[in-house]
Formats: C-alpha cells, structure tokens, sequence
C-alpha cells in the first residue's frame, strides 16, 4: 500500500487550526516512536488505492499536539476516535482513543532529555 505523509502541508493545516487549549480534548493513539507516545488525529484523510484495487480511508497524523485537530468536548472527541476505529483496518494496531491536551503537556513537563550522556534539567538551573 503506498501511504503518503504530507509533511510539507504542515503550515497549512496550522493555518486550519486555531490551536488546543489545556482543557480541549485531541483524539490519538499510542505509538512507541513518537515524540510525545502519541501520533496525534489531525483532521485530515486521504483515499489510498490498495495494490488490491480496495479503496482505504488513511486518517491524518501528527507528531505535536499542537499540529492536532482540537474538539471542545469530549464526546465529539470520543465520536470521533470511535469513527476512526471503526474504519480501521489495522487489527492489531493501537486505538484512537480522545485525551484532555492537558494530559499531553503534563506527561511531556515530566521529560527529560539526555544530551551528551548526561540527563538535562528543562526550564532552568
């Protein structure tokens, strides 16, 4: 299947978005390479052609939160990821499931970088 990833579009669908607040909720899904352990639902999805002819709806993804599609409540955000699992094709993938953007940046205040095989303190001294 080719997947297309539009990373050159990013200040475009910036441009869409106003961007989260704390108390707004993103829709996502667990993913161990991300920055964040997310890949965030931003709004978007492709058709993709199958090699098989079969045509696949593809969600967009992103790596920032603040590049996410931001809903004011949770049970948008909720109808939302439970679309997205719906047409999932992806069986043993993680689900989409709708998380406060508040808990994205509290688990992200308790990261610390290792630079240079010393741990960095973020935000000061």
């Amino acid at each position: 299947m080719m997947m297309g990833f539009g990373l050159f579009d990013r200040a475009m669908r910036s441009q869409r978005r106003s961007g989260a607040q704390p108390d707004d909720y993103v829709v996502a899904r667990a993913a161990r390479a991300a920055p964040s352990a997310w890949v965030f639902f931003d709004g978007s999805e492709a058709l993709v052609t199958e090699r098989s002819g079969a045509r696949v709806r593809v969600p967009g993804g992103a790596f920032f939160v603040d590049e996410a599609f931001a809903y004011p409540s949770a049970w948008q955000a909720q109808a939302q990821a439970e679309r997205l699992n719906a047409l999932s094709r992806d069986t043993d993938g993680e689900a989409w499931v709708a998380i406060t953007v508040r808990s994205v940046i509290q688990d992200m205040s308790a990261f610390t970088p290792v630079i240079g095989g010393t741990r960095q303190r973020l935000g000061g001294s």
